[in-house]
Parts: structure tokens; sequence; C-alpha cells
């Protein structure tokens, strides 16, 4: 059994260190939204910070319904969702691809929620900067074949 226990441990410590070289965040709640962990915290946020607090606490009364809305479809349908949600940290808009899925506890009785989040900010930006650029090069060529 120690074997077994020392091999869990060490793939944990692998799965820690390739997220740490993601933007993939997950966090687990409890029935009532309040965070009872997470692994690869981002945007400046470390587990003293989050755990134990609700969704309202850490995200503010803007932001808490947008990132509610999900986890609660799932507490009560039982049924995994997926979202792309657009929110504000720190000021900073933000974009997340986010799958939530059931804690199914004795009964198969839904006891929480494990959130899986991808920041995708980096992407949805340089795609919108590429539009912007392919957009300015299409007015150049317009201009430049019919010059008026």
């Amino acid at each position: 059994m120690k074997q077994l226990s020392q091999i869990l441990e060490q793939t944990a410590n692998q799965l820690d260190l390739a997220l740490s070289q993601t933007r993939v965040t997950i966090v687990n709640l409890d029935r009532n939204l309040r965070y009872i962990s997470v692994i690869n915290p981002v945007d400046g946020f470390a587990d003293p910070d989050i755990v134990g607090k609700s969704i309202m606490e850490v995200h503010g009364p803007k932001q808490a319904p947008i990132i509610e809305r999900a986890r609660r479809s799932v507490l009560e349908t039982g049924q995994p969702h997926h979202d792309f949600i657009e929110v504000s940290v720190n000021g900073v808009t933000k974009y997340y691809d986010t799958t939530v899925h059931p804690i199914l506890g004795e009964g198969n009785i839904v006891e929480g929620v494990t959130v899986v989040s991808v920041d995708l900010s980096d992407l949805v930006l340089a795609r919108r900067r590429m539009a912007e650029a392919n957009e300015r090069l299409l007015n150049v060529l317009d201009n430049a074949l019919d010059p008026q």
C-alpha cells in the first residue's frame, strides 16, 4: 500500500508540474459555491485568497453572477456544462473556456462542482488584433486600387 501511495503522490506532483506550465485552473466548490480547492490559480490569486470564500467574496457583485450561472445550473441538474465566459479580473477583461462537472456523493447526490477553466485571453486578443490588421490592410488595398 505504501508503494501505491508513493506512486499516487508522484503522479499528483507530475500533474501539478504540467499544469503549472499552462493557463488551466481547476477548482472545486461546495453546494454553497464556496471554494474547496484550487489547482494552478492564475491572475494573482492564491489558495489562501480563495479557499473557503464564495464566488461573490472573491469576484464581487458584478462578476459573480456571470461566474455562478453555469455552476448553479450543474448543481441543480447534475449535468455537465460547457461555457465561454468574459469577465473582468483586476480591471482586465479575461476570456475563459470553462467546463463544469458535478461532484457526486452517495446516491448520486450533487455535493458540489469541479470547474476546469482555460484562460484564452491571449488567443482572443491576438485574433482581434489580426482581424483589425486585416481590415486595415483591406482598406489600404481598396484605396490603392480605387484612388478617388
